[in-house]
């Protein structure tokens, strides 16, 4: 996992999700840690799995949220490295963009340009790997994690893990695991 740049996919469209995925799973330097329609789950996905990269669009019109909500509580929240936040969007307002780079997003990636595709803004991400890489490292490098904030993050990862799996929060022995 250490050479892939790990994603998180923040869609509302399924068949997007599908071809992301599936470009993905047949790649050998990208690694998929969360998919979300939700830009407060997203908020949380990042918090907790720290990806190098995000995808994030826009209008999560199927979802929760929108994801100008994600960029403004990413400024409010403290990561030990921010990831480096690709927008796609339909959205074509030029006061919508520049609202989105001056919450932080790195790049925006209209879905109307001609050679737009999944495999086009996985190809762009694939491009600046290596910088976006070696920013988490230095930027993890120069921030210390509290001891406070570290155990909130790990209880908040594990807590996902469990949910994934299925286990109830009024099981027995539920707050055993989490310890």
């Amino acid at each position: 996992m250490e050479n892939k740049l790990t994603i998180l996919l923040v869609e509302d469209d399924r068949q997007t999700c599908k071809e992301f995925i599936n470009l993905v799973d047949n790649s050998d330097d990208l690694l998929l840690v969360g998919v979300t329609n939700n830009a407060f789950k997203a908020v949380d996905l990042i918090r907790d799995r720290l990806p190098d990269a995000v995808i994030l669009d826009l209008e999560l019109h199927s979802g929760s949220g929108i994801g100008l909500n994600v960029l403004s509580a990413l400024k409010e929240i403290s990561l030990s490295a921010s990831p480096y936040i690709l927008v796609t969007t339909n959205n074509s307002s030029a006061v919508t963009y520049e609202a989105a780079r001056k919450l932080g997003a790195d790049f925006i990636m209209s879905k109307h340009q001609p050679d737009y595709s999944e495999k086009t803004a996985l190809e762009f991400l694939r491009m600046l790997s290596p910088v976006i890489k070696g920013n988490q490292r230095s930027r993890t490098a120069d921030s210390e994690e509290s001891p406070e904030y570290y155990e909130k993050r790990i209880t908040r990862r594990i807590i996902s893990e469990l949910n994934l799996i299925g286990v109830n929060q009024k099981s027995v022995g539920y707050k055993y695991l989490i310890d």
